[in-house]
């Protein structure tokens, strides 16, 4: 049941470590200090629009603490908090009807607009909860030892144990402080966490390619781009059949122009990207400039999806931009538009 009364803090779909510790962590304390002003006697509820990933399953478990409330839409007048995304695309259904009172996040604005001024904190860190952190510090507010656990588990997740390119001089001593404040090591924090995400054993082909789908459009078309990140990606190759129908069945049930969908392999620190049909295979191949094997598309030393993943396929598709806005769909053999 909704709850109007109420402050929700919410993160974006397919939500990851980040997005649900940072909500967690922001609801307590904004009601501990209220830098985004709030109606007054409301209650401040984290929450969820997605189901969670076995990653966060096992961090939640482990520093026993509750999952958030799960919803999938909200009534006109909400009034919401957003974390770890800023786009009507990414969020929960109803968010234009809603009153959006502020964004804390680490990602490009995807298109916000507000009926008022808004509190907006966004800073190009590797996760959100490391700009959580970072408020808490300036504010001199109280971070419990069980909340320094969970932004370090936030941390550690988005930027992959501070391996990937989005990591930052400034997530690296925030985790040395979270560490020291929780009294968790961040190699057997990400090692434990890494070892959980990679548990596919009772996960459906369906749950994995959605589990990490994010949708942005381009020019006028909806393009997705999955990530299925693990230290055993054997396990996920071997079922490549499934996976390729899987992605034929979303990309034409969601809408989709184009569907990508990458495996990245936590220790080689490389890619596996599949390409699921002759137009991502052409794109794919221009973007990266490299010749695909069929469907698969190897990329050594790519690991990050808005750093390294993404960039190349964007500039693909913004150099055919015009062609491309006209066929929202790919054309019946599936090319890229003729430069």
């Amino acid at each position: 049941m909704l709850d109007a009364a109420s402050v929700y803090v919410l993160g974006h779909q397919s939500p990851d470590t980040d997005s649900v510790a940072s909500s967690i962590v922001l609801a307590r304390l904004l009601l501990q200090k209220k830098f985004i002003r709030l109606p007054s006697g409301s209650k401040v509820l984290p929450i969820t629009i997605g189901p969670i990933n076995n990653e966060t399953r096992y961090v939640l478990k482990t520093l026993n603490v509750a999952t958030p409330r799960k919803i999938d839409h909200i009534k006109s007048g909400q009034n919401v908090v957003l974390v770890d995304h800023a786009s009507y695309e990414e969020s929960v259904e109803g968010l234009l009807e809603a009153n959006i009172l502020g964004v804390v996040d680490h990602h490009r604005i995807g298109g916000l607009s507000t009926n008022g001024p808004t509190y907006y904190r966004s800073e190009p860190l590797g996760s959100t909860c490391s700009l959580l952190m970072k408020m808490a510090r300036e504010r001199s507010l109280i971070i419990e030892p069980h909340e320094a656990a969970l932004l370090l588990a936030g941390l550690i997740s988005d930027t992959l144990n501070l391996c990937s390119p989005t990591t930052t001089t400034e997530d690296r001593h925030l985790a040395i402080y979270l560490s020291l404040h929780s009294g968790r090591s961040i190699d057997g924090m990400a090692r434990a966490m890494f070892e959980a995400k990679s548990d596919l054993t009772q996960t459906s082909i369906k749950e994995i390619v959605s589990a990490d789908l994010k949708v942005y459009t381009i020019s006028g078309s909806r393009i997705g781009f999955g990530v299925c990140e693990t230290i055993r990606p054997a396990d996920v190759m071997r079922r490549n059949v499934e996976l390729i129908n899987e992605l034929k069945r979303v990309k034409s049930s969601r809408g989709l122009s184009l569907l990508f969908f990458a495996v990245v392999d936590l220790i080689k620190q490389g890619s596996h990207l599949i390409l699921a049909e002759p137009h991502e295979q052409e794109v794919a191949t221009e973007a990266y400039k490299l010749d695909a094997n069929g469907s698969l598309l190897n990329l050594e030393g790519l690991i990050s999806r808005k750093k390294q993943l993404l960039p190349p396929i964007l500039r693909v598709l913004e150099l055919h931009k015009q062609t491309f806005a006209k066929n929202d769909k790919p054309s019946k053999t599936g090319s890229v538009p003729p430069k």
